[in-house]
């Protein structure tokens, strides 16, 4: 009887440890199948607007650079502004904390690239304000997220894409540094530029598609 009981709860466990490995699997493949999708999706053009002016607004999707576990994550894209010969391109970075922060107009972001350092100051036109949002009511725990957009020569640009290797981003009260050992941050900038290149490459107008 005592034999019986046991092989009866050795039983009962290892149904029950085959039933979480099973979950656990189901949970890996979503999971990968979500990641492939993101590496799928997460680099296009986003927008692409012309205005009554004749200026064309061009931004690339964001491409997040986060820690597992971590509420800072930081969020890359690329915009062009351009009208005839004019052609103005911008670093756009988004940055959310679970800590209050501010991204400020005039501040620097260094980037490390392979000969020397690229210092980039933003833009005072397109610098948004830092807001909050709540989530897990039960907690209260807030997510703070801030803008910024850094002028950036085609020189610097052509710089950045061979290669950068750490971040650092002036903050109101505490820098935010970030390290790249795999280039990833330039392979982004890099992708987002030929986007950006090929689209501009179209000629495109406020009255397209207008009857």
């Amino acid at each position: 009887k005592k034999c019986t009981l046991l092989f009866g709860q050795i039983f009962i466990f290892y149904t029950f440890a085959a039933k979480i490995i099973i979950s656990m699997k189901k949970i890996i493949i979503l999971v990968l199948m979500f990641i492939s999708t993101i590496g799928i999706y997460s680099q296009s053009i986003r927008i692409d607007h012309v205005d009554n002016q004749g200026f064309r607004l061009i931004q690339t999707t964001e491409k997040n650079f986060s820690d597992l576990g971590s509420y800072q994550k930081m969020s890359v894209s690329l915009m062009s502004i351009s009208k005839d010969s004019y052609n103005k391109i911008l670093i756009n970075i988004c940055l959310q904390d679970s800590k209050p922060f501010k991204l400020e107009a005039g501040k620097s972001l260094l980037l490390k690239t392979k000969d020397n350092f690229i210092e980039l100051f933003a833009n005072p036109s397109v610098t948004s304000d830092t807001s909050s949002i709540t989530i897990y009511p039960d907690i209260r725990t807030k997510i703070y997220i801030s803008g910024v957009s850094f002028d950036v020569t085609e020189e610097q640009l052509n710089s950045i894409c061979q290669g950068v290797s750490k971040l650092r981003l002036e903050m109101s009260l505490e820098n935010y540094d970030r390290d790249f050992p795999t280039n990833k941050f330039s392979k982004v900038i890099k992708k987002d530029y030929e986007l950006i290149k090929e689209s501009l490459k179209g000629k495109k107008s406020f009255y397209d598609g207008y009857e």
